[in-house]
């Protein structure tokens, strides 16, 4: 395993304002021009998720086909998260029994899929830590109004 930073994309550097042409490698940065479209796997229950995700990301310049199916994957995680809180609202953190009382598997899945979904969202500069790194134009900045209701 590589140690240190992940290497940005190309386009991605363009967008920071740290693009140096002779630092790039002309094959690096192969996203399609295409926009985003869910993937025919992913389920119903997903498809908000995704759509919604497509807006922000369109906000950080990402908004490629190239990315669909990690954006789909993020999606999922996202379905993941609300069916383990729903889980848990219903059946408690701690199931008990005359003898035992164990975790419920919906709070260890629920913490798991969060971690991950961190991870995704950062890969696309959707995390605190990593969208302060990203500049967003001022126009599209004031039609979106922060990033409540995922």
């Amino acid at each position: 395993m590589a140690a240190g930073r992940k290497k940005l994309p190309d386009k991605m550097k363009v967008v920071k304002g740290t693009f140096r042409k002779g630092r790039s490698v002309p094959t690096a940065d192969r996203q399609s021009s295409s926009s985003m479209v869910a993937p025919s796997w992913l389920p119903e229950d997903c498809l908000p998720y995704f759509e919604r995700l497509r807006e922000l990301v369109a906000l950080v310049g990402l908004d490629s086909d190239t990315y669909s199916i990690l954006l789909a994957q993020t999606a999922m995680r996202l379905a993941e998260i609300d069916a383990c809180n729903q889980d848990i609202a219903i059946n408690g953190r701690v199931s008990r029994g005359k003898s035992f009382a164990r975790t419920n598997p919906a709070v260890t899945q629920l913490n798991e899929a969060t971690r991950h979904l961190q991870s995704l969202l950062a890969e696309f500069g959707l995390t605190p830590s990593s969208i302060g790194k990203m500049p967003v134009k001022k126009k599209e900045a004031e039609k979106q109004q922060g990033f409540g209701g995922l």
